[in-house]
């Protein structure tokens, strides 16, 4: 393998790299005033967006407001999102008034209540829309961020879903300035240098590289450094939004227009590799860069897209409106870090999450309403350390922990081309795992087990398990254990790796280094490749705990997706306490690579073929090794309380500050 451009991001080794790698340009650490970023341009395809988007959403509401499509009616926060849009035309600018009002009058109607959401929506839409705001409707904004202003409390990030505490500090700075509140301004400056005391200590966001929520968070700063009138307050937000632009621009894999992984949280639109915010926001600062763009991708959607929210097309066009809404200021280095990438690429860094405190559940089978026990529950809080290894064909990542429960988490996580120079979602793949439970699995409706049967979703595939890896360039280790927060019955117990192959199957899939015919089974665990042409990639399973089973592993084409199933249990419903669940082991050594690395997928397979994996309990600890030549990966993590002692790539540590 050639040698690879390794981006080091601690934060003494990113400012030492910035001088030997000529990529970077002056990114990091204290806002150069006299970078320029080009706003005209945004402008223009700003423009471009709110027109498409005002002739496929603004008939969908008559003219006093009321939402007449066909789809789920939007809540407040959708209704106002819209109207960054529909408020910058003339043509469409009654009905958005007429908008604004019918959301306050019918709030109490909707089925969530205004929350952040809404608070911060008001506060950007007075910043950027005022003068076309009816005398009405400018007080009902701001009589709701003075509602959100009304009981003001310190702006914290500790380790949770950052958009919230930056939408925060979005209505504490740009609405503290609208209702004239220095108190609320101050607070939001108080915030923004938490954030920054965050960002010194760690390299990303705690809600880091997502394709969702990234943009939602780099938005905010992006409008305060537009629109606050507090040059302090701008100069910050501009610091932070160049420190988010950092994570994304690292992250985004040029060829396949995906932001590769790992993702603290990720739905279903995410793991596929589909359009989301994130691509929205690189649209509006950067154009046709991207083909994977919201004017090709939107306006409509195209045959077999993946649409958040079940589908809901109209939600996703007031987001697309809601993310174009922003200038954003990102540096020609910024730019040259996201589109020419020198290949091999990798990236690495810390992050840090905040404990998870909840209850133990009795499930009674799929439907039944769990019993919530009174025994204290909490996933630790903690650091990570996420790795991102990047070829033209390519990008795996991996991270040492999950975020938070794990729920949204891709931890392991490929992007792939299907297609020389890739122009479609056809042209383009992903891999991603999660722990799977009785009949739930990719392409199915998904419950959240707190509520099974309930608000049934397509949307997000919740992991059911909990996840530890490590990776060493295109190699990765990872470690899966059965989440033992939802303890009684089950039918199914399996480690998922799931391959959308929404428009074409993968061209082969061998078990044990022979082409098999889907759907296979074996009785027995064997090493799964795939053979897709131009990538190929392998799992070899850890130790699969068996608890009963037909079959070890499964392999099957359903609901547009390839699965690879490692089999824990499949039977008869049979209840499990939590210290069984606690002792059921999974996982696999991932090896990935393309014809231009290897030359032939039989060279690929002679690479790994003499691997050799070690994968032990002692003392209630998992210790697993992974060893071939050039490679040598070790783990270990305690199987009762999620702690992670360590990770080793090549015999040194990754389990703290990302160490060369």
């Amino acid at each position: 393998m050639p040698q690879d451009k390794l981006f080091n991001f601690s934060r003494r080794g990113f400012c030492e790299g910035l001088f030997s790698l000529s990529v970077l340009g002056p990114i990091r650490g204290k806002v150069d005033a006299t970078e320029e970023w080009d706003s005209t341009t945004q402008s223009a395809r700003r423009s471009e967006i709110f027109s498409l988007h005002q002739n496929s959403v603004g008939f969908l509401f008559d003219d006093t407001g009321r939402w007449i499509g066909k789809s789920t009616p939007p809540i407040g926060r959708e209704r106002l999102w819209n109207c960054l849009s529909l408020l910058s035309n003339a043509a469409t600018r009654d009905k958005a008034n007429a908008i604004i009002a019918r959301s306050f009058a019918e709030r109490t109607s909707y089925a969530y209540p205004f929350s952040i959401f809404e608070y911060s929506a008001s506060s950007q839409l007075l910043a950027k829309c005022n003068d076309y705001l009816s005398p009405t409707n400018k007080e009902l904004l701001l009589s709701l961020v003075r509602e959100a202003l009304h009981s003001p409390g310190p702006i914290r990030f500790l380790g949770y879903n950052d958009n919230f505490p930056s939408m925060a500090t979005v209505i504490a700075t740009l609405g503290g300035e609208a209702i004239g509140d220095e108190d609320a301004k101050q607070s939001g400056i108080d915030g923004m240098h938490r954030l920054l005391e965050l960002l010194g200590r760690r390299d990303f966001l705690s809600e880091y590289t997502s394709s969702t929520y990234s943009p939602v968070t780099m938005l905010s700063y992006a409008d305060i450094a537009q629109y606050s009138k507090d040059p302090r307050a701008r100069e910050l937000a501009l610091e932070i939004e160049r420190e988010i632009w950092m994570d994304v621009a690292a992250h985004f894999h040029p060829p396949t227009n995906i932001l590769a992984g790992p993702h603290s949280r990720a739905y279903t639109v995410d793991s596929v590799g589909h359009l989301h915010q994130v691509q929205m926001m690189l649209y509006i600062t950067f154009g046709k860069r991207l083909w994977m763009n919201p004017v090709r991708f939107m306006f409509p959607p195209v045959a077999g897209q993946v649409i958040h929210h079940d589908g809901d097309v109209p939600f996703m066009q007031s987001c697309t409106a809601f993310i174009s809404s922003g200038t954003y200021h990102a540096t020609p280095a910024i730019e040259r870090l996201l589109f020419d990438k020198e290949f091999p690429f990798t990236v690495s860094g810390t992050s840090e999450f905040g404990s998870s405190a909840d209850s133990i559940w009795v499930r009674d089978g799929n439907e039944g309403k769990p019993t919530k026990l009174d025994d204290v529950f909490e996933y630790s809080s903690g650091d990570v350390v996420t790795t991102c290894y990047m070829t033209k064909d390519y990008a795996v990542g991996s991270a040492t922990a999950p975020f938070l429960d794990g729920t949204q988490t891709d931890a392991f996580f490929i992007n792939f081309r299907r297609a020389d120079k890739p122009n479609s979602f056809e042209d383009i793949s992903t891999i991603f795992t999660r722990y799977t439970t009785d009949d739930f699995g990719p392409g199915k409706p998904w419950s959240n087990p707190h509520n099974p049967g309930v608000e049934l979703t397509t949307s997000l595939l919740g992991d059911a398990g909990r996840v530890r890896a490590v990776q060493k360039n295109n190699t990765a280790l990872v470690a899966y254990q059965s989440k033992n927060q939802f303890i009684g019955k089950y039918r199914g117990l399996r480690l998922t790796i799931a391959v959308p192959i929404i428009y074409r199957p993968i061209k082969r899939v061998l078990f044990n280094g022979k082409s098999v015919q889907l759907p296979f089974r074996s009785v027995e665990p064997g090493v799964v490749a795939l053979d897709d042409g131009d990538f190929f990639c392998s799992f070899r399973p850890l130790v699969i705990t068996d608890i009963g089973r037909q079959a070890a592993v499964h392999i099957e084409e359903a609901n547009r997706f390839l699965s690879i199933h490692f089999i824990n249990y499949d039977g008869e419903e049979k209840e499990f306490t939590r210290l069984s669940l606690l002792q059921i082991s999974n996982g696999f050594v991932a090896e990935v690579g393309g014809l231009q690395d290897y030359g032939s997928f039989e060279a690929f397979e002679n690479m790994y073929r003499d691997g050799n994996i070690t994968d032990e309990v002692m003392a209630d600890q998992r210790v697993v090794t992974y060893q071939r030549p050039g490679v040598a990966l070790a783990l270990s993590h305690s199987l009762r309380y999620d702690g992670l002692k360590y990770a080793l790539v090549d015999g040194r540590e990754l389990s703290g500050r990302f160490r060369r």
